[in-house]
């Protein structure tokens, strides 16, 4: 069975150039990383759930849509600087990690890949925008690791990690309030004080959930030019 749903998992990177043109960007036209680092916390939830067809789906998509964006194959494909070598290899090994994690339904490899393919998305995004403070991509790579913490019932090392990325907000704060605006920040404020609330009450499932809806915000915020 896994055998069977790594062959297909694998053979997707050979579809053809057309099928990749027609898959590479959805019809709203979101930039590729931006999808890509959507798709990776789908798979941070559905992981947890067992809904292991919705992982493959997104594993699909992440596929299909990392192999345009590193050779376009059409036009409507976001401009971006090329980076080194290194930004490109951290995706390709977090990819490669998801397609063999999710063909043996191992749930903490999965994990982990899709925690660092968010990681590896949001430095890649962060080359593309080298104004944006570096503090928002350390955030970004925090709450993914608390995600991801908190789905494997680790509240040790995801409280450790929820006092680092406090901090880093207290830094990047005054920037995006200036870039993005008060209510913005106040919705960060809220979510990170309900993560807060969840550690306290020793709630794995609500303190993942939380820490998914403010990696969104994250995420959007990485979008913002600074």
């Amino acid at each position: 069975m896994s055998m069977c749903v790594l062959i297909c998992l694998l053979t997707s990177c050979a579809a053809s150039r057309s099928d990749r043109e027609s898959a590479a960007l959805p019809e709203d036209g979101a930039p590729a990383l931006q999808v890509i680092g959507e798709r990776a916390e789908g798979i941070l939830l559905a992981v947890p759930a067992q809904d292991w067809p919705r992982v493959y789906a997104y594993i699909r998509d992440i596929d299909s849509l990392w192999q345009d964006y590193k050779r376009p194959t059409s036009t409507t494909s976001e401009p971006r600087r090329f980076p080194t070598g290194l930004l490109f290899g951290d995706l390709d090994a977090a990819v490669a990690g998801l397609k063999w994690g999710a063909a043996a339904r191992d749930s903490r490899h999965t994990l982990r890949a899709a925690g660092d393919l968010s990681g590896a998305v949001a430095a890649l995004a962060g080359y593309s925008n080298p104004e944006r403070p570096s503090g928002i991509h350390r955030l970004a790579v925090l709450q993914t690791q608390i995600a991801m913490e908190s789905a494997e019932g680790n509240l040790t090392a995801a409280s450790r990690n929820f006092e680092r990325l406090r901090g880093t907000w207290g830094q990047v704060r005054p920037t995006v309030r200036t870039r993005a605006g008060d209510v913005v920040v106040q919705g960060v404020d809220q979510l990170l004080a309900e993560q807060q609330v969840a550690l306290q009450a020793g709630n794995p499932s609500w303190l993942a959930s939380s820490a998914r809806d403010t990696l969104q915000m994250i995420n959007d915020l990485q979008q913002l030019t600074y």
